[in-house]
């Protein structure tokens, strides 16, 4: 920074297709800080470090910059500002604040444009510290994408290609360019595993109305895949000639989103195209299912359904016999009972098996050496990519002898749950607008949970879809049938315990009304909530007309594909 006359340096958690999770060689936030989040901004001057992170990780962020020179700020927290206000407040007149516009969204990199523009300074675009500092730096990966086979997809690339290009008449744009790989895999039926847990590939693509170009690594492709391609009227090029590509486009209308390309993309473009700026027509197409992935989702789950029944019985048949497992030793037999289920393609996050205090923190990061014993609760959240679709489950489990306490806070996270599985609503009704439903009778106990109730669910991609929410954050995505979206409160008591009970939900127009104008939601997750933790007198008869039908649903769902003695355990199960 001092030879470069940087006065600020700013570094976040991302890549060059804003990804929320990161291959190892673009994992630059945690090169620098030690901090393993999935969202943080790390500020840097020549006299001061701070790391910006969100309440989902205030307890890990902590712990992992502990001993460090770093400053913690949890954004959300009262008195806290953001980055950009903490920037615009240090920095002066005449100072350079330095960033990789590769690595910041449009939208934020315009933000910084006016943050130094209103403070006099000036902005270096291509402060790359990280290529002299990071010598042992992972090489990028790139692996063969594989073909979606169309009875798992529902749709061929070419109706997907036809109705985006109507999107783009309706909006004026003659291009549209893409780099959110979850959105290019899903509009080529392709998948593949280029980053750890999400089911993508490295690629940029640019769709004319007569043309689709794909940028990718053309030395891992095969003969099949490009045959592939150019059935389906998609030319390939390589992924490093993207940026010359766009600096030879004259007078188009290009469409992107600013919130998922990146700055350095669309500084490349001519002056003479003109730029539109819009929330992504594919991510609205992509999070409305079809019947074909709709279906291919109540498989994916029967699937996760029995690897929890296998793995709860091994759990306590394991305990019994020993009294300690460690939490890695539970996380490897999840994973090993994943591979054994037919159309598994791999697990769609690193799995958090959580004992005791450490199930406090919201996205725990499994240490071998922790003993889970029978005492207190353990919370195990972990997903899983098949073909059919994605999974993504959270229980918390009693292993011992549980506090009245203890069971009342199960309880009303409980109670949430449920409120939120029964709304009907309007039409046109947002996320935000039910996030209430699942807090409420935690508010009124002095509780509540630092992280949104509800993601979007990809089908064979990513676990969280980023464009309809159920969160504090008034996002203007209105539910609609077809959606997949998560229901998962939850409580943390730093040091102590947390618990979080996750179900995926469809969104679907309510059955008996003949007006149409309302929807609700069914819950497809098939995995029992543990009865010995709740405090039943809690619950009213509404509530528990529910829970038990949902775990006889459970029940009979998956017990085609279980043993004899799995059966009887999940009956125990479901009815102690």
């Amino acid at each position: 920074m001092q030879r470069c006359g940087i006065s600020v340096c700013v570094i976040p958690h991302a890549d060059m297709h804003q990804n929320e999770y990161i291959s190892k060689s673009d994992a630059y936030l945690e090169f620098y800080s030690g901090f393993t989040g999935s969202a943080g901004t790390l500020v840097v001057t020549l006299d001061f470090i701070g790391l910006w992170t969100d309440g989902r990780y205030a307890i890990q962020a902590k712990q992992e910059i502990k001993n460090t020179p770093i400053h913690l700020f949890v954004e959300g927290v009262d008195g806290v500002v953001d980055f950009f206000t903490w920037i615009e407040q240090c920095i002066i007149e005449g100072n350079i604040l330095g960033i990789d516009a590769s690595l910041f969204s449009y939208n934020h990199y315009t933000k910084i444009c006016k943050l130094c523009k209103k403070r006099n300074v000036e902005l270096n675009l291509s402060f790359q510290p990280i290529d002299e500092l990071w010598i042992n730096r992972p090489k990028a990966a790139f692996q063969l994408p594989f073909i979606l086979d169309q009875h798992f997809v529902g749709e061929y690339v070419e109706s997907k290609l036809k109705r985006v290009r109507d999107k783009m008449s309706l909006l004026g744009a003659t291009s549209y360019l893409l780099s959110a790989l979850d959105e290019i895999a899903w509009l080529l039926n392709c998948r593949g595993s280029d980053i750890a847990y999400n089911p993508v590939f490295k690629a940029y693509m640019l769709i004319t109305h007569d043309q689709c170009v794909v940028f990718l690594n053309r030395k891992v492709c095969n003969a099949l895949l490009f045959s592939y391609f150019s059935s389906c009227g998609v030319m390939v090029y390589d992924y490093e000639f993207i940026l010359s590509y766009l600096q030879s486009i004259r007078n188009a209308n290009v469409l992107f989103d600013g919130t998922m390309v990146n700055a350095a993309m669309i500084e490349a473009l001519d002056a003479s195209n003109k730029k539109i700026n819009v929330s992504s027509p594919i991510a609205q197409l992509k999070a409305i299912k079809n019947e074909v992935e709709i279906e291919g989702c109540r498989r994916a789950m029967r699937k996760d359904g029995v690897v929890w029944v296998k793995l709860w019985q091994w759990i306590e048949t394991e305990l019994a016999l020993s009294n300690t497992l460690s939490e890695d030793l539970i996380a490897k037999k999840i994973t090993q009972l994943k591979e054994k289920q037919e159309e598994f393609v791999c697990e769609s996050f690193k799995s958090i098996v959580a004992f005791a205090q450490n199930a406090a923190i919201c996205h725990y990061a499994i240490s071998s050496n922790q003993l889970v014993r029978k005492e207190s609760l353990l919370l195990v959240d972990t997903g899983t990519h098949y073909l059919h679709g994605t999974t993504d489950t959270t229980r918390v489990i009693g292993l011992g002898e549980l506090s009245s306490m203890q069971k009342k806070e199960v309880t009303l996270v409980l109670k949430g749950h449920i409120a939120l599985a029964q709304a009907v609503f309007l039409k046109g009704t947002k996320g935000f607008q039910l996030d209430a439903l699942a807090r409420q009778f935690l508010w009124k106990d002095g509780y509540d949970y630092a992280h949104g109730t509800g993601h979007g669910i990809g089908h064979c991609l990513n676990v969280h879809e980023g464009y309809a929410s159920i969160s504090p954050r008034a996002v203007q995505v209105a539910l609609q049938p077809g959606m997949l979206i998560t229901n998962e409160p939850g409580l943390y008591k730093e040091n102590e315990y947390g618990m979080r009970i996750e179900n995926v939900m469809l969104v679907k127009e309510v059955g008996n009304d003949r007006s149409g104008r309302f929807l609700c939601f069914e819950t497809l997750t098939l995995c029992p909530i543990d009865m010995q933790i709740i405090d039943k007198t809690m619950l009213t008869e509404e509530e528990l007309i529910w829970l038990e039908q949902y775990q006889q649903k459970v029940f009979d769902e998956l017990s085609p594909y279980l043993t004899e003695e799995e059966r009887v355990w999940l009956k125990n199960k479901i009815t102690n």
